[in-house]
């Protein structure tokens, strides 16, 4: 490099150690270390031990744990990591245990995993990924693995190796995000693999997972599925998850199809959430479906999103709503909480109009002291927001 500019040496000197390494990879790690430290040498030690790593491997990584342990050591275990994970994953992978716990570890182990499964197989993939120690490692590779099966391969091999998973939690997330991401571009195939499992573990997250995605793409043919198809904690699951996603796409439909749901919870919810979606864009529109709902829980649930609506541009309307609830409970605390935003806003005019409200006097001294104390149910808007109403008594 002589007669070259100090500039033009720190830009070429990592190149020049590259293929050194390729010829004498030990004495080109050794030159790169003693050099200043800087991100010269930082770029030298990097392609020094990549050239090592793809070379010759065992070498490398027995070079790396005859270092002292600590920070040098584990960014060497990194290094080769990245240089072997894509062609030779299979001696990457002892490499994981040699980086401290941590989450950017699960995330190495993930892409270590993918890898392994496409270019190793399946099953050597699956039980190096069932074998490592550290959960958070093992719950990733394994995330890894299965979704590599049931997109890329044996979708029904890979769901019934993660069947043998003791862990019931883990099993159970890793099946149902798995199915989840299948049912993104492919959600007849999603549902199929479900129903050929186990009852047992046809759980209602497997179930949302499936159904939030499809919904995503086609909400009707989702919420149509989930009402015909479904029942139980898997029905109950699944309609809020296609409802939730419809009513982000198009609200007025799916607050249309939603009054032919029966009677259920999840109604209840789903009722709340078309009326909170309507509100976003069209309050009149919000007041009719309200308007056609039958006096039910789900009504009331979505007459206190209104009201908390209205009580910004029409503080007196918004009582009158409140006052339509059956539910004594979550009645008073939305009248409650409209009368405190309106003495926060216009305390002259919510006096008058407190006064004259049909309420009784337990009722008013309630609301006085709601206000004095700044309290009276406020909160942020949307289903379930902060300072929402109490659930009704059953």
């Amino acid at each position: 490099m002589r007669g070259l500019s100090l500039g033009d040496q720190r830009r070429q000197l990592p190149g020049a150690v590259s293929e050194w390494a390729k010829r004498d990879p030990r004495a080109a790690l050794d030159f790169a270390r003693a050099l200043p430290v800087s991100q010269v040498r930082r770029r030298a030690e990097i392609e020094a031990v990549q050239a090592w790593a793809k070379a010759d491997p065992t070498s490398a990584l027995n070079y790396a744990r005859a270092l002292p342990a600590g920070r040098e050591r584990n960014d060497y275990a990194r290094i080769m990591i990245a240089a072997l994970a894509t062609d030779r994953p299979d001696l990457a992978a002892p490499l994981l245990n040699e980086l401290p716990p941590s989450g950017s570890r699960n995330g190495t182990a993930s892409a270590i995993a993918k890898e392994y499964a496409q270019k190793i197989g399946f099953a050597p993939a699956f039980q190096w990924a069932f074998s490592l120690p550290d959960q958070g490692d093992r719950r990733a590779a394994l995330s890894a693995v299965i979704d590599d099966g049931v997109i890329n391969g044996d979708a029904s091999a890979a769901l019934q190796s993660a069947l043998g998973i003791p862990d019931a939690e883990m099993r159970a997330k890793l099946i149902s995000g798995s199915l989840g991401r299948l049912a993104a571009d492919d959600p007849g195939g999603a549902v199929s693999l479900l129903n050929q499992l186990p009852v047992n573990e046809q759980n209602p997250e497997a179930w949302r997972g499936i159904i939030a995605a499809w919904a995503n793409n086609d909400p009707p043919a989702a919420a149509e599925y989930v009402r015909t198809q479904l029942k139980g904690d898997n029905y109950e699951e699944s309609i809020r998850a296609a409802m939730w996603a419809w009513s982000r796409l198009d609200a007025p439909a799916a607050a249309q199809w939603s009054l032919a749901l029966s009677d259920s919870p999840a109604r209840n919810a789903v009722w709340r959430q078309a009326a909170w979606s309507l509100l976003n864009t069209d309050q009149a529109a919000a007041t009719n479906f309200i308007n056609s709902l039958p006096e039910s829980a789900g009504r009331d649930q979505a007459v206190v999103a209104l009201a908390r609506d209205l009580g910004r541009s029409n503080p007196a309307g918004a009582v009158q709503w409140a006052q339509s609830i059956t539910d004594d409970r979550m009645r008073d605390f939305t009248t409650r909480g409209v009368f405190v935003q309106w003495f926060n806003a216009d305390p002259t005019t919510a006096t008058a109009a407190l006064q004259a409200a049909n309420l009784t006097p337990e009722q008013k001294t309630a609301i006085t002291n709601a206000v004095a104390s700044g309290a009276g149910g406020r909160g942020r808007g949307g289903p379930g927001g902060v300072g929402g109403p109490p659930p009704p008594r059953r």
